[in-house]
């Protein structure tokens, strides 16, 4: 460095720092990285397709879950090897925490699922929850005695070996729609509520307030997903819908839904799209009218986890 310049006497006067070798670092502090890297990670792909969306839909089929969700693009998929690649390899610490944003699903007699838990999102449906409270290891006696259900293992030790690892990955996934039942006053309810304040790494909640049966399982096949369209957001224990008026929800629902029924090669559908409109309308009125203040009763234990929730409606494509 010229001797002359302003900041050499600077330069010269500061002490040499010596940095640790990152394994030498606290765990703590560690992991503090490893998630920053992640979180990083998670926004540089969100930023590249920031209209990704992707909905696992769950059929429990005892002794095993199955699953119906599009296909993962291509561009997508290489950018999540891009991303998290390094972050899987690096060591057993950083592996472990990158399982959390991204790991596959295991399904009976077809190859491993790659979910993007930190985007995806999962419908999971009473029974299925029933069968977590009955056997997973985040259950107890007194949950499963609330839930007024009889688990009892009927099967050969491997095939329930396989049902109990399928759900307990999915009791690992960060964002979750239930129907809007849970909410209702009953000891089967609070069961299932009770569980989802044990699952250790959810995020965002979705209740689905469309009152139609879940469709008959055989529906659950590959050309088959659903999409969620949000309706509102809880905050502070008020609901903040976002079209309160019919005009305001027909020009703002009819528009995502349309986009995404063009998304899945089905053309336009206009008639489709206006019924699902007024009948999605219809419901969010039926919900505010008749549901509204029992689900805030039952919401204040969720919202104490710091778990996110919105109100939404599914949209079925195929």
């Amino acid at each position: 460095m010229d001797n002359g310049h302003p900041l050499a006497s600077i330069g010269a006067a500061l002490p040499l720092m010596e940095f640790q070798p990152f394994n030498r670092l606290k765990e703590p502090l560690q992991e503090t990285i490893w998630d920053l890297a992640l979180e990083q990670a998670a926004t540089e792909f969100q930023s590249l397709f920031p209209e990704y969306s992707r909905t696992w839909a769950i059929s429990n089929r005892i002794p095993y879950l199955t699953y119906s969700v599009p296909d993962l693009p291509p561009l997508a998929l290489a950018a999540i090897k891009r991303l998290f690649g390094g972050l899987f390899r690096a060591n057993r610490k950083s592996h472990s925490l990158t399982s959390s944003y991204v790991s596959v699903m295991h399904e009976r007699g077809r190859p491993c699922g790659l979910a993007l838990k930190f985007v995806d999102v999962f419908t999971i449906r009473p029974p299925t929850l029933q069968q977590i409270i009955g056997h997973s290891p985040l259950s107890n006696e007194e949950l499963r005695t609330l839930a007024g259900e009889e688990f009892q293992t009927q099967y050969p030790q491997p095939i329930m070996a396989n049902y109990l690892q399928q759900l307990n990955e999915v009791t690992l996934v960060t964002n979750l729609v239930v129907t809007y039942e849970i909410f209702e006053q009953s000891n089967t309810w609070k069961a299932c509520r009770d569980l989802l304040t044990r699952l250790p790494h959810l995020r965002t909640l979705y209740v689905n307030i469309d009152p139609r049966p879940p469709p008959p399982s055989h529906w659950y096949l590959p050309e088959w997903d659903e999409d969620v369209v949000e309706l509102s957001e809880i905050h502070d224990g008020k609901i903040k819908f976002r079209w309160e008026d019919f005009d305001s929800f027909e020009q703002g629902f009819g528009e995502v839904y349309r986009r995404r029924i063009r998304e899945a090669g089905l053309g336009s559908r206009d008639w489709d799209r206006a019924h699902r409109t007024r009948k999605c309308f219809q419901n969010q009125e039926n919900w505010r009218a008749e549901m509204m203040d029992v689900f805030l009763e039952s919401w204040e234990v969720l919202s104490k986890k710091g778990v996110k929730c919105v109100l939404v409606d599914l949209c079925q494509r195929r």
